[in-house]
């Protein structure tokens, strides 16, 4: 409540139905002037109480230049931008009703036009609405420190880092006089990047699913190629070749994920292929904010490309701890029981403690997934079970420097400790 809401579904859908109502007769009496009022009206509803929004809004407090820049309408400010911007669209829709009115038929052109310049109206105040907003979020998480300051706000269940994201986002919009229709959603699940679902949305699911599969595969393999041998005894015949334990070990390693790769990229191919048949390749670029500060639009396979690096990411990490695992136990099936049971858990952890500010921020497998850093955290978690297995999430403290330090550290650390014990097993 406390945020201005410039635009109600009501003013919506009245401002369509007047355009509607005028360009549905062929002769215009008191229609034109009813939709000019109309017009006036709903200016002065979101300038006043946006103006009184702000002035209401006490904690915490807000800057003189917040204050200016989207209240005054002197040169410079947004608020100064947006009014041109409205302005502008209000010349366009008065051409088209001077086009509509000297028409005697009904013209379905005009009436589309007249549609598509109405939903450029609330886009574009929306745009700005969404801009203040999160502004204001982003401005309270700077000030306020504790979980009861931001619960009177409404604000414990934000994300400060996905908010950062959506102001970036918005600002982004903004800047370049663009609205949400104008570009895809990164890709997540449970929601589509544009309006309808398309190849690229098909092939990330197909992708998501395969990747829970794939990384299962590569710890059982990693289980067994050394746990298992040394039971079955192969082990030994490998060790007395003239091949050090060192190079024998990250030869498996890489075997594992070589052929791990390939069926990321055999699933990927595939996934594509058979989306393209069946939902089409139509896609607009998608705007996505990289490390929740740097917003820039990619298309859709680029999109999916960083999804698949996030995956080797992942998948060269619970294999290189599956290694550790075999040659600490005899058995295979104890290293795959244990690991896969891990896997599981960091899966489902974020189901049951949510939260950006909870203790998972100190988990180490909270911060490895890089794809979640590329704009898919903002939509991936819409409150449904389904979207909290398979959505990325980011954390408190979630940063591209920190994800590629949790990668390379647990690597090296695990893959040296590995080695070391591997080096003394007896075979």
């Amino acid at each position: 409540g406390s945020f201005c809401i410039l635009t109600t579904e009501e003013n919506y859908e009245n401002y369509k139905s007047i355009y509607k109502k005028v360009l549905a007769w062929s002769k215009i009496t008191v229609e034109k002037e009813n939709l000019k009022e109309h017009i006036a009206e709903f200016e002065n509803q979101y300038s006043n109480e946006f103006y009184n929004t702000i002035n209401n809004f006490k904690y915490p407090k807000l800057s003189d230049t917040f204050i200016k820049d989207y209240t005054s309408t002197e040169e410079g400010t947004r608020l100064y931008t947006l009014n041109n911007r409205l302005n502008n669209i209000q010349k366009e829709i008065d051409e088209n009703y001077s086009e509509a009115i000297s028409d005697d038929t009904i013209n379905t052109t005009s009436a589309s036009k007249m549609d598509e310049l109405a939903n450029r109206y609330t886009l574009t105040v929306e745009t700005y609405v969404s801009l203040i907003k999160y502004e204001l979020i982003v401005n309270a998480f700077s000030i306020l420190s504790t979980n009861e300051e931001l619960k009177i706000l409404h604000l414990s269940n934000h994300s400060n880092y996905n908010s950062k994201s959506l102001l970036e986002r918005y600002e982004y919009l903004f800047k370049h006089n663009k609205s949400e229709a104008d570009f895809g959603k990164p890709l997540t699940i449970g929601i589509t990047s544009n309006d309808i679902i398309n190849s690229f949305d098909y092939s990330y699911f197909i992708l998501k699913v395969f990747s829970f599969v794939i990384i299962v595969y590569a710890i059982m393999s990693a289980c067994h190629t050394i746990a298992g041998e040394v039971k079955e005894g192969s082990m030994r015949y490998l060790a007395i070749r003239p091949v050090s334990r060192t190079k024998l070990f990250f030869g498996k390693w890489l075997s594992i994920i070589i052929i791990s790769t390939i069926l990321m990229l055999f699933s990927f191919t595939i996934s594509l292929l058979v989306g393209g048949a069946v939902y089409g390749f139509s896609s607009q670029n998608i705007l996505t904010i990289f490390n929740g500060n740097v917003a820039f639009t990619i298309h859709p396979i680029g999109m999916l490309l960083i999804f698949l690096i996030s995956m080797l990411f992942e998948l060269i990490i619970y294999s290189i701890i599956a290694m550790l695992l075999s040659t600490l136990f005899k058995s295979d099936l104890i290293s795959m029981t244990i690991l896969i049971v891990v896997y599981l858990l960091n899966t489902l952890l974020p189901i049951f403690v949510q939260g950006a500010n909870t203790w998972l921020a100190f988990y180490p497998f909270s911060h490895i997934s890089l794809y979640s850093l590329f704009g898919s955290s903002v939509y991936a978690v819409k409150g449904n079970f389904f979207n909290l297995i398979f959505g990325a999430k980011t954390y408190a403290g979630s940063h591209i420097a920190l994800t590629i330090s949790m990668v390379l550290l647990i690597t090296i650390f695990i893959s040296i400790i590995a080695v070391k014990i591997f080096k003394r097993k007896e075979l």
